[in-house]
Order: C-alpha cells, then sequence, then structure tokens
C-alpha cells in the first residue's frame, strides 16, 4: 500500500481527472420532474404539514429499502454462506434507495453542484480519516453523537474528564454538555 501523503494525493488526482460537468445536477433535476409530473408532488409549494409527511414517507422508504438491499447481499456472520451478492436485484434496491434519497434532497433544495462539493469533500475527509487511524468515537459529541469537526469551534466545547470511561469528553453545545451531566447523576 503506497504512503499516507502518496494515497491522498492519488485520490485527489482521482478527483481532479473527473470531467468539468460532473455533478449531481441531472440527477436531482430529474428526480424533481418525476415528481412533479407522476404525483403532482411541487416541493416548494408545499405548505408545512405536507412536506414534513413526504419527508418522513421518503425517510422512512429509503430506509426500508436499505434494509431490502442488505437482504441482497451475504452478510450476516450468523447467516453462512457470506460474500455472495444478487447483483441484480441489489442494483435495483440502490436505485430505490436513490429515488428516496433524491426526493429527500430536493426537498432541501439542494444543488447539484453542492452536493458533488460536499460528496467530494466527504471522500477526501474518509481517507484522511483512515490514514489518521480514526476510531469514530473521539470526535463526537459525547452526548448526540454529532461529528464535531463539522461545528465551528466556538461552539464546540471541551467538557471534562470522564473517569468511568477515562476520557475527554467533547459536546456540540454547552446544552449537551449539561443534558450528559444530568444523566450521569
Amino acid at each position: 500500500m503506497p504512503a499516507d501523503a502518496e494515497r491522498l494525493e492519488q485520490f485527489k488526482q482521482v478527483l481532479d481527472r473527473l470531467p468539468e460537468d460532473y455533478n449531481f445536477d441531472m440527477w436531482l433535476t430529474t428526480t424533481r420532474r418525476l415528481q412533479e409530473l407522476a404525483y403532482d408532488a411541487f416541493y416548494d409549494q408545499m405548505d408545512d404539514e405536507t412536506r414534513a409527511d413526504s419527508m418522513m414517507m421518503n425517510l422512512y422508504a429509503a430506509t426500508s429499502e436499505i434494509v431490502e438491499m442488505g437482504d441482497e447481499m451475504g452478510w450476516k456472520p450468523w447467516a453462512p454462506p457470506r460474500g455472495w451478492i444478487n447483483r441484480e436485484a441489489a442494483i435495483r434496491e440502490a436505485v430505490d434507495i436513490m429515488h428516496f434519497l433524491g426526493n429527500l434532497l430536493t426537498h432541501c433544495q439542494a444543488t447539484g453542484e453542492e452536493l458533488t462539493a460536499a460528496y467530494k469533500a466527504k471522500q477526501l475527509k474518509n481517507l484522511q480519516r483512515q490514514i489518521d487511524n480514526y476510531d469514530g468515537k473521539s470526535d463526537k459529541c459525547g452526548y448526540c453523537r454529532r461529528d464535531l469537526t463539522e461545528i465551528p469551534w466556538p461552539a464546540r466545547l471541551q467538557i471534562f474528564q470522564e473517569e468511568e470511561i477515562n476520557a475527554i469528553l467533547k459536546f456540540c453545545n454547552k446544552d449537551h454538555a449539561d443534558k450528559y451531566k444530568e444523566q450521569k447523576h
């Protein structure tokens, strides 16, 4: 395996070689248009109740499709054989996931450009985390588990030495630090 700096540079080169027009814009545009034509779902015209119902339905549906995709793969340690994939069915379920995820992103008025930029940044961040031996815990709020690296520093608090778990706990805001302390007493 290449050295850490080399791995990071190799991936940056992959991203740099993408075509200039590479982004999620077409996917979000067709998703929005499908919803308008098939379901009369004009997200920007929905009242709050209708929007809330639609978001919950799409969120639940995406979650359900993720479970269905998992059923098309042999991942369970207690149910051999492992590692098999029903490829065609898994792809169909992935498309279903994308459908509902696209609806949710349309509710958020996400643009293809900002989604693409955020996705590329997250890919780089994930590679850097692996290089840095990311543990999935130390950069999370001690109460809600939110990623603290995505919160501006003035809002973050490093609170106290927690004797029970022998760690310095960090919180995304003072309320969460207070709630954590309350739970401990």
